[in-house]
């Protein structure tokens, strides 16, 4: 699966666990922005 965000392609694994839906951020200023994902299941 494949999604945008902010200018950026963003590929999840196919069948990944997510317990309530997840959530995909982009935070940060300038070149220390880093991707926050959230609600991905531990196996």
């Amino acid at each position: 699966m494949q999604e945008q965000l902010d200018g950026l392609k963003v590929y999840l694994q196919k069948g990944i666990k997510a317990s309530r839906g997840l959530d995909i951020d982009l935070v940060g200023f300038g070149p220390f922005k880093q991707l926050v994902v959230d609600g991905v299941q531990n196996y």
